[in-house]
């Protein structure tokens, strides 16, 4: 199964999974991420059509907390992840950013905390998945996004620092490109400024490793143009019309000598424009979702 993760979004995507129709422990939907017993709550999604499953979490940090459920049972050694990512779950750019982590070679989910507070759901899921520790980040058990999230007690952690966004992105790149060897060869550029236009950027970065990086509407901030030179002329891959990604962008890619090829993945609203990212490819290059019964899982 691909381990796919959600991260600050309500959609995830999981590919080649089928979880039957079992209801014997349907997920309680709507369990809240400061619910004590969020956790058992929302179980694992096993109420499912063959190829439909339902994270049954009243907001995002509780979603994200069922999605890591659902990846990583952790009832034996070999289902447990050797790392947590830690993102603030109001930091969504960093953390479409750092999905990139969900991937090899380290596979770790993203759980969200509340600034430097840990919401029950988050500690509990935590706790049960109990990671072992990443040799690609010094053994640590939390890769911690940003120097303002929680810090679990009774965890070895890592920290990826930045005093924004787009710096923090930056240095998610850099981390994982070290774990994994290289820079990708591809990478996805998102709007930084609008969340519903870039979520599907992280389904493809956990998917793929290619690197997704948050950029202004009508600019390429510092930290991004660093990042990209660091992957030496890579494909790049615009995601959202002109409207939240201007061709101001585009052009300073071309101009900047930053990228082998720019190209634009757009439709008309954040609906379409999502459509139009599982249709694309090129290459080894997107999901290529043309026809229907791809055998891809949404769940909200």
């Amino acid at each position: 199964m691909l381990r796919l993760l959600a991260t600050t979004s309500l959609t995830v995507l999981l590919a080649g999974c089928s979880l039957g129709d079992d209801d014997s422990r349907p997920p309680q939907l709507g369990a809240k991420s400061g619910d004590d017993e969020a956790a058992a709550k929302l179980g694992f999604p096993s109420s499912a059509t063959r190829n439909t499953v339902r994270v049954g979490g009243g907001d995002a940090t509780a979603d994200a907390a069922g999605v890591a459920g659902a990846l990583y049972p952790a009832t034996v050694e070999a289902d447990r992840p050797t790392a947590v990512v830690m993102v603030d779950q109001d930091d969504w750019p960093s953390a479409i950013a750092a999905s990139v982590l969900a991937g090899p070679p380290i596979g770790a989910p993203l759980l969200l905390s509340d600034g430097e507070g840990l919401p029950a759901v988050t500690r509990d899921t935590l706790e049960r998945l109990d990671p072992g520790g990443s040799d690609l980040s010094k053994d640590a058990q939390v890769i911690r996004i940003g120097d303002g999230t929680a810090r679990p007690s009774g965890f070895k952690t890592a920290v990826v620092q930045g005093d924004d966004a787009y710096e923090r992105a930056a240095a998610v790149d850099r981390f994982f490109s070290a774990a994994r060897g290289r820079p990708s060869t591809d990478v996805v550029l998102y709007a930084g400024e609008d969340a519903e236009w870039a979520m599907p950027a992280a389904a493809w970065a956990a998917r793929s490793g290619d690197a997704a990086l948050p950029v202004q509407r009508d600019g390429l901030p510092s930290p991004i143009r660093r990042a990209l030179r660091e992957h030496d002329r890579p494909n790049v891959y615009v995601l959202g019309p002109e409207q939240v990604v201007s061709d101001r962008v585009m052009n300073q890619l071309r101009e900047g000598d930053l990228a082998r090829s720019v190209r634009r993945i757009a439709g008309p609203n954040p609906v379409q424009n999502a459509i139009e990212f599982a249709r694309f490819q090129r290459g080894d290059f997107g999901w290529g979702v043309v026809v229907p019964g791809y055998n891809f899982t949404v769940a909200n």
